[in-house]
């Protein structure tokens, strides 16, 4: 064979092979096509959260490196005062092509340090108001406004972390409902009309609430307009909150396992010796629900006056000052109902909470509140005008729409 058809054939083969190692390089994974939007409050009056909720950063960051498709993060921070790495309330991304690269270069694998995974942010926007509180009506449907318009997708997630009460009034000195910006929380039906104001064009599809205690019916009822899902835990929660590394890139899936993200929440906890619940609520269904639960409890409006659940030891989720502020749903229908759920409620929760976890018995204790998991069915739900906090009663009946959807108007004394 002639030399220069030899050195032609060589050239030839060297550049096919050359080519075939660029192709990874030049494919792009597949666009999810949903972005997660993570709400996070730090600057807290009380328990500061502000390491925990940089290392929950890191551990999104982690979660994102090991992604299959392309994904993005927009994550809202709102520093603690004196913040060493935040000058102001700051909104920053990460985006991974899928193959392990992260805002168009190499992700951080070696060290999850949080100082350094901040510092890999794409800053996209800041707010130097001095007067900005992030558990404003106002803030709030801004602030999710401006990451809505900054993404890249048309469907959304959104991870809410601070401290958080549940329904409970923000007003009440010792309660948070959701959110503490400096002793500043935010109730929840305000919340609700602040997400629905940044998302007016559908429902936001899932919302994932990194606080404690907003796993209940008053919680769920709220955001049934807003989002298709929520998840949550029904009892006060770690400092540690979710372990995102272990299940991040669930969340952009077209239809996230919920079960594996209640299975690993549980697992993590469990490893790290803590106690914990986690469920998910289709929000879709609240509506049935809450007219499930409104026949029975018509059902049995002669009794519910002389129902002693502290003495039937329904189980129930609150500690310390929060105690009884929620009753597990099945359980108190199966105690009141003489030992079984009746058939309406049972189909209302299997419909409803479409997965779910619990770390049971004394073990997993967390101030005296254990949970049993053959009577958790996941969701809670307060039994108004029946303890002794008057505030708490006045502001059910007054402010929250699970009041007469449920149908405790008609049942509950007028005096």
């Amino acid at each position: 064979m002639p030399m220069k058809r030899i050195l032609s054939y060589i050239f030839f083969i060297t550049f096919l092979v050359s080519c075939s190692n660029e192709i990874p390089e030049r494919e792009y994974a597949q666009r999810s096509n949903r972005t997660v939007l993570a709400y996070l409050i730090a600057n807290n009056a009380n328990t500061a959260l502000d390491d925990y909720l940089k290392e929950n950063i890191s551990w999104m960051y982690r979660g994102l490196a090991e992604a299959k498709d392309t994904c993005t993060l927009l994550v809202y921070y709102r520093p603690s005062q004196n913040d060493p790495f935040f000058n102001e309330p700051t909104i920053m991304r990460y985006e991974t092509n899928g193959y392990g690269n992260i805002n168009g270069h190499k992700a951080i694998t070696n060290s999850y340090n949080p100082q350094t995974i901040l510092q890999e942010a794409e800053i996209l926007r800041t707010y130097p108001d001095i007067n900005h509180t992030a558990t404003d009506p106002e803030i709030m449907q801004t602030v999710l406004n401006d990451m809505r318009i900054l993404s890249t997708t048309t469907k959304y997630g959104v991870i809410f972390g601070s401290h958080a009460s549940s329904w409970l009034p923000a007003f009440q000195i010792q309660t948070f409902a959701f959110g503490d910006d400096k002793g500043q929380s935010i109730d929840i039906p305000d919340m609700a009309n602040a997400i629905k104001q940044a998302f007016p064009n559908e429902k936001i599809d899932f919302i994932l609430f990194d606080a404690c205690m907003m796993g209940t019916a008053e919680v769920c009822y709220e955001l049934r307009n807003v989002t298709n899902y929520c998840i949550a835990s029904v009892m006060e929660t770690s400092v540690l909150g979710f372990p995102y590394h272990l299940f991040m890139s669930e969340l952009y899936e077209e239809k996230p396992d919920f079960q594996e993200i209640c299975d690993d929440f549980v697992s993590f906890n469990q490893e790290q010796r803590l106690w914990g619940t986690c469920a998910a609520f289709d929000c879709s269904k609240m509506e049935k629900f809450a007219l499930n639960v409104k026949q029975v409890l018509t059902a049995y409006k002669d009794a519910l006056p002389t129902f002693d659940f502290y003495n039937d030891n329904v189980q129930q989720y609150g500690s310390g000052s929060y105690q009884y502020f929620s009753l597990d749903v099945g359980d108190f229908f199966r105690v009141l109902n003489g030992g079984t759920i009746p058939s309406t409620i049972q189909d209302a929760i299997n419909e409803t909470v479409i997965a779910k976890n619990c770390l049971s018995g004394r073990a997993y204790a967390y101030n005296n509140v254990v949970v049993d998991e053959s009577r958790f069915c996941g969701i809670g739900m307060y039994y108004p005008f029946y303890t002794e906090n008057l505030s708490w009663n006045l502001y059910y009946a007054n402010d929250l729409a699970w009041y007469y959807a449920a149908g405790w108007n008609n049942i509950l004394p007028t005096e």
